[in-house]
């Protein structure tokens, strides 16, 4: 409705704020710290044991592998008739 056909205009502005603010301050014992760095160490442990157990087994692959090229590369020799050196 325009303001000529309503004889009574109203406006009504409603407005809010809330503002609130919570602060916490304390001291953390160094007792505290050092069991929650214990604890996130806890957690992460298996993890980097099972990683650290596949690099070993990596590397024992690689060394069979390393032996084997050699075992190989000595009967080839062997089966040219050729002359080598330890």
């Amino acid at each position: 409705m325009n303001d000529k056909t309503n004889p009574f205009p109203v406006q009504v502005d409603i407005g809010a704020k809330a503002e609130a603010k919570f602060e916490v301050k304390a001291e953390v014992p160094p007792v505290s710290v050092g069991r929650f760095v214990d604890a996130i160490t806890d957690i992460f442990r298996p993890f980097s044991e099972a990683r650290g157990l596949r690099v070993d087994q990596i590397r024992l692959q690689r060394a069979e592998v390393a032996i084997e090229i050699a075992r190989l590369a000595r009967q080839a020799i062997v089966e040219e008739g050729l002359r080598f050196g330890l």
